[in-house]
This record gives structure tokens, sequence and C-alpha cells, in this order.
């Protein structure tokens, strides 16, 4: 609640982590508000995700995995 109120346009929580959403725009001072209220959390930051998804057959999967074990492995390349 106290996210939302922060100005967060999600959240969804499990016994372990809150997950919340907003737009990057709005997050240094979500972050700061919510960090306020409730200290500093154990790990916030951005996370990129997709305005659309879509499905892929096995060879496409086994395709994409293969690129992202190449990018895991690349020195320069801080998460996937």
């Amino acid at each position: 609640e106290a996210a939302l109120e922060a100005g967060a346009g999600n959240v969804e929580s499990d016994s372990d982590m809150h997950d919340i959403t907003c737009a990057i725009e709005d997050f240094a001072a979500l972050s700061k508000a919510l960090e306020e209220k409730f200290g500093e959390p154990e790990r916030a930051g951005l996370v990129w995700r997709p305005n659309v998804s879509a499905e892929v057959n096995e060879e496409q999967a086994a395709a994409v995995m293969k690129l992202v074990e190449a990018l895991e492995d690349c020195d320069d390349v801080q998460n996937v």
C-alpha cells in the first residue's frame, strides 16, 4: 500500500520479497520514499521488461538459450 501511495504502478508480494513496478522517471523518488519509510532495501534496481512477448518453438528456444549462454559468458555483460 505504501508503494502505491508513493507512486508505484503495481506491487506483487510474497513471503520473500516485494516486486514494485513504476515508470523509469519515477524510480528515484519512489525508491527514496520507500527507503525513508522502511529503511534501506536489500536490493533495488531497474529491470527491463518487454512490452510485447512472443511464443517460440523448440528450435527458436534453443537458439535463444544459446544466445543467453553466450551473453552470460561475456565479461562485458553484467546481467542477462
